[in-house]
């Protein structure tokens, strides 16, 4: 192994720092595992994060357009749609960009569209769906911008 004298006597001076400084090693090894734990915890809470979002996600995009616009009404106005731009939430998109009526983002609307809907499923109220899949269709159609011929004045 170590034949020659020469390193036999580095690995000797490197042995006795060793024995010298044990505690002191020891110590800074067992801060630095605890560091890794930490970060370990950090990285199994984001995974677990980003499984949840994932199955979640997954279910709603299944959701028919009127259950969906219900289901997501509490975080419409908080969530963004963009990190550069934090004013374009989902409601915003429902409401401009879709030709969906500005009604059916609205709170009071989507509140009377619930009431409606839990008096039907208990067979108290007027058959026929709830209000929002009959104002959609169940079909969540984008607005396409109407191309300008260069030179036209438009006035709003």
């Amino acid at each position: 192994m170590n034949l020659d004298p020469r390193y036999r006597a580095v690995a000797g001076l490197g042995t006795q720092v060793i024995r010298n400084n044990q505690e002191d090693l020891m110590s800074s090894a067992w801060d630095q595992l605890g560091a890794v734990e930490s970060i370990n915890e950090l990285l199994r809470r984001k995974q677990f994060g980003r499984e949840s979002s994932k199955n979640i996600l997954g279910r709603i995009k299944k959701l028919p357009t009127d259950k969906f616009i219900s289901t997501t009404a509490p975080f419409q106005q908080k969530v963004t749609l963009s990190a550069e731009d934090d004013n374009v939430t989902v409601r915003h998109f429902l409401a401009d960009m879709t030709l969906l009526p500005k009604s059916a983002v609205n709170t009071s609307f989507q509140k009377i569209d619930a009431r409606m809907r839990r008096k039907n499923k208990n067979g108290n109220g007027a058959s026929g769906g709830n209000l929002l899949e009959k104002s959609i269709g169940g079909n969540l159609i984008l607005k396409q911008e109407e191309a300008k011929p260069d030179g036209t004045m438009v006035m709003d």
